[in-house]
């Protein structure tokens, strides 16, 4: 997921919460990358710090990425 934080952010507050393997910043856009709903997890530690975002982005696998992860051949083939 990828974000701007409109207010003041503490990155380690993130690095905390269930699921996230990673958090960073690249000028103002912060990135987050995890496992399972950590999404979902990390919203509810950004309301509970009341740190409003802006440009919120979450992305997910597609069906094809997350079959080439677990088998490690193509689906074309």
């Amino acid at each position: 997921m990828r974000f701007r934080p409109t207010s003041s952010l503490d990155e380690r507050s993130l690095t905390a919460v269930r699921g996230v393997t990673a958090v960073t910043r690249s000028g103002s856009q912060v990135d987050v990358s995890g496992t399972g709903d950590f999404a979902s997890a990390v919203t509810a530690e950004l309301a509970r710090s009341q740190v409003l975002v802006a440009d919120l982005r979450i992305e997910g696998r597609s069906l094809d990425s997350a079959y080439v992860a677990l088998t490690g051949r193509s689906m074309d083939t």
